[in-house]
């Protein structure tokens, strides 16, 4: 992985265009590490004094970092398991390309591709125009806002397109043994093709909590809430009375079971619940959880796609973990339902 120094980005040039709980983000301008990159590129840095801070924990995001990296170092380029990942890395996902380093080498963020500029949609408002990322939770509203805002409802192929595009990501990044942590309405794009909805996708724009098996974020990046697996709910509440019985009032202890419940169960019940949601036609796309909450969610899954379908993304988003199917098992099912064997 390519290392570069924080001094010579000369970040007084760059233009901020995010700003979350862990980090900040620049734009870097066209003129700078152009030729490096296939994209246009940002600057993602790990700022001390947030909240959320790096302090102390540089030189084990400098590994976590460069373990991602080997990612692709490891796999055999010509192979289809490469040229697959490959194409969803450069495709689909935020995946630092580079590490900024400063005072004595220490890591302090990296960098990234710039969103290909479809994830993104303008709009009129008080007579100025804007550009916004065109996220899960803003793009699954009813049929009625997306048109007042000027943009195609997601119609029948365009939902079984975008929740195939879930589950091809989540094989992909499974069978390199990656687990991808804290999926969100925020931190995932969604692209709607207005004329040929085969061309939907998805994009994941915060790769901060991907990690390789085996391995702890340094970051102890958490769960979005409305997005918390049931088993690490039950971690958490776990940890919690723990705490209260030995009159522990650190709550670094719920955290660290919370995130550590994380691993490729946890990512299907989340994947899973997104396709859910594609498919709950009605106000708060976002906000509905259970089949309960939504049985015409399963109605119309049964109906568009198929029954067996439904009755997969319902396991995948059930309290037993080991009830869940694979990110293969729901790639097969779809592979083989286009070729007509369901």
């Amino acid at each position: 992985m390519r290392v570069y120094e924080y001094e010579q980005l000369d970040i007084s040039s760059f233009r901020k265009i995010g700003d979350g709980g862990f980090a900040t983000v620049y734009r870097i301008p066209e003129t700078k590490l152009r030729s490096d990159l296939n994209r246009d590129v940002v600057f993602k840095i790990f700022e001390k004094k947030r909240k959320s801070t790096i302090l102390g924990q540089e030189d084990a995001m400098d590994l976590h970092m460069r373990s991602l990296d080997n990612v692709v170092a490891d796999i055999d380029r010509e192979s289809a398991d490469g040229k697959a990942l490959l194409k969803t890395i450069n495709n689909n996902l935020a995946w630092p390309k580079a590490l900024v380093v400063k005072e004595r080498n220490r890591f302090c963020g990296y960098i990234m591709e710039l969103i290909p500029q479809k994830y993104f949609y303008t709009y009129t408002e008080r007579g100025e125009t804007h550009t916004k990322e065109s996220n899960f939770a803003f793009r699954l509203g009813t049929d009625e806002i997306m048109k007042r805002r000027g943009l195609s409802a997601i119609n029948k192929t365009g939902r079984f397109q975008l929740a195939y595009n879930f589950v091809r990501i989540a094989t992909i990044m499974h069978k390199h043994k990656v687990i991808l942590g804290d999926l969100s309405p925020n931190n995932i794009a969604i692209y709607v093709d207005s004329l040929d909805q085969r061309k939907n996708s998805i994009f994941m724009i915060d790769t901060d909590s991907f990690r390789r098996v085996g391995t702890q974020h340094p970051m102890k990046v958490p769960h979005t809430p409305n997005w918390f697996p049931p088993e690490c709910l039950a971690a958490g509440r776990s940890a919690n009375e723990l705490r209260r019985n030995n009159g522990d009032v650190n709550k670094t202890m719920t955290l660290d079971a919370q995130v550590n419940t994380q691993n490729f169960q946890t990512d299907i019940w989340k994947i899973c619940l997104a396709i859910f949601r594609i498919y709950h036609q009605g106000k708060e796309r976002t906000v509905v959880e259970t089949p309960i909450d939504s049985p015409q969610s399963v109605r119309l899954m049964a109906s568009e796609v198929h029954q067996e379908f439904a009755n997969l993304i319902v396991r995948g988003i059930g309290d037993d973990p080991r009830l869940r199917p694979t990110a293969q098992e729901l790639r097969d099912w779809i592979v083989n339902f286009v070729r007509g064997g369901a």
